[in-house]
């Protein structure tokens, strides 16, 4: 059946199959292919036409696949991702011009220290191109094979099979207090960071758990008065108390230059943080994505 039908099929329907299969919505796949709803129909309609079947099936959760539809997912499926390769390839990326959407997924750590880096290469070279910044998630991998995530920025995050990746930066953890804290100036002992308060964060992506395993190997408990999963808890507590919080040194010396903190090296010794860009195989070579990975290559280098 699949050799004597794909003959016909164009690759704007097996867009349309392989969206309707991800969403199990029209509107959305409409959304999605950039079409209307009635030109998603008569797509849908060509399809069932061409295979003798009705492929999707409204039901109480959706458009789901039939039977003969569940066959057709990976043939069809590797054709449209094969197609899109070959076709990507030959088309040229230029970003002065382009008004492109970019997903990236990264912890505000990263996104923190890079926001006026891009946004000053942005305005220059690529003004019409737009950049959603999203949270890591575990569902981080499947979006970006799916291509709703382009560029996954983290520390060794899990994002299952057929990544790539590329270190970016490599980055030490150093500790950070407010501008006139009492106790504590540009040196600290061991004894004085087991002995004050500290602002804890811990998100996805950062490699807290490097940091984590080092206190806990040099014998430190800290005494956590605030636990946060974002370093946007430090401007508003740091400035305001003695905490120490303990951070990738690009981020402190982010809030150092508007005031907010000041920083020193920590009196004991922690695994440097790897900082990578990560992509899925289905975009090795799509223009856009290859022009991303050197953008940030570049700006992270000067991080």
């Amino acid at each position: 059946m699949l050799n004597s039908s794909i003959k016909n099929l164009d690759l704007r329907l097996l867009a349309v199959f392989d969206e309707m299969f991800r969403t199990g919505s029209v509107s959305a796949t409409a959304e999605a292919l950039h079409m209307t709803q009635p030109a998603v129909s008569m797509c849908l309609s060509r399809l069932r036409r061409q295979f003798g079947d009705a492929l999707f099936v409204r039901t109480n959760a959706g458009m789901a696949p039939t039977p003969h539809a569940l066959s057709l997912q990976e043939p069809l499926g590797k054709a449209y991702r094969l197609l899109c390769d070959a076709t990507s390839s030959r088309d040229p990326f230029d970003a002065s011009t382009s008004s492109r959407v970019f997903r990236i997924a990264m912890a505000d750590a990263g996104y923190l220290a890079l926001f006026k880096p891009l946004f000053e290469f942005k305005q220059r070279q690529a003004p019409n191109i737009s950049f959603e910044f999203r949270s890591i998630s575990k569902d981080t991998g499947a979006l970006m094979a799916e291509g709703e995530i382009d560029l996954t920025i983290a520390f060794s995050p899990q994002l299952g099979p057929g990544i790539y990746q590329q270190l970016l930066i490599e980055q030490d953890f150093v500790g950070a207090v407010r501008c006139d804290h009492p106790r504590i100036d540009r040196q600290i002992s061991w004894s004085d960071y087991a002995g004050e308060q500290h602002l804890a964060v811990s998100l996805q992506g950062t490699g807290h758990w490097v940091l984590n395993n080092a206190i806990e190997e040099v014998g430190i408990v800290r005494h956590i008065g605030w636990q946060a999963e974002s370093y946007l808890a430090v401007p508003p507590i740091i400035p305001f108390s003695d905490y120490i919080v303990t951070l990738p040194k690009a981020m402190a010396r982010f809030f150092a230059e508007r005031g907010v903190l000041k920083y020193f090296e920590l009196p004991f010794k922690t695994p440097r943080i790897l900082v990578m860009q990560h992509w899925h195989e289905r975009f090795h070579r799509d223009p856009g994505v290859v022009w991303l990975r050197k953008v940030m290559f570049e700006l992270f280098r000067d991080l």
